[in-house]
């Protein structure tokens, strides 16, 4: 499910997500794994709009929270590090864990405004 939402002409995203491992006989997992994901774009400041005007700077939060119920088989389970989680690390680098709470917050400014 992928809830998008506009605010003062900026994107929030809202994504539930779910999986269920429906295992048979003995060998195979019987799991759920649920994640929820938002992201919220606060423009800090109003500025003059039209060309050649710098976008405002933009204060961006976001917040991961994943978990899982039964087996979960270790390729399944979320992994830690990587550039959507601990950046300087490489895509699991740290480890894998069966529950993850992220949150972060950036700023971003324009630095150079670019005229086709």
């Amino acid at each position: 499910m992928l809830w998008l939402f506009s605010d003062n002409a900026l994107l929030n995203i809202c994504k539930l997500q779910v999986d269920q491992g429906l295992g048979i006989g003995s060998q195979f997992p019987f799991f759920n794994r649920h994640q929820l994901t938002v992201t919220r774009f606060v423009q800090l400041m109003s500025v003059e709009e039209g060309a050649g005007k710098p976008p405002p700077p933009v204060l961006v939060l976001h917040g991961h929270y994943g978990g899982c119920v039964g087996d979960l088989p270790s390729y399944d389970a979320f992994t830690l590090g990587g550039p959507y989680s601990v950046r300087g690390y490489n895509m699991g680098e740290i480890g894998a864990a069966r529950n993850i709470l992220e949150v972060g917050t950036r700023r971003m400014n324009a630095i150079y405004d670019y005229q086709c």
